[in-house]
């Protein structure tokens, strides 16, 4: 089976359709940086963005399943579920 014909990629594919321009501009910089942590990724951002908008934005991608989130000592690390394709 090819990757891009999986159910997980479908479904994950659904919801990125559905995600905001800021969802979208995390997930492509995790795709493109790979697993970072709530602190690396406003610093990424230049510090344009409120820490807790990108910590909520990150809790919420979590939440409907577009994101891996680990705990590494006291930090969350975030991670696409699937790679770009």
């Amino acid at each position: 089976m090819r990757f891009e014909q999986s159910e997980n990629f479908k479904k994950f594919r659904g919801k990125v359709d559905t995600m905001g321009p800021l969802e979208r501009r995390i997930v492509e910089v995790l795709w493109e940086r790979g697993e970072l942590n709530v602190r690396d990724l406003y610093l990424v951002f230049e510090e344009s963005l409120a820490y807790t908008t990108v910590m909520t934005t990150l809790d919420r991608l979590h939440q409907k399943g577009l994101l891996h989130r680990r705990l590494e000592g006291r930090a969350h690390l975030y991670a696409p579920t699937v790679s770009k394709a």
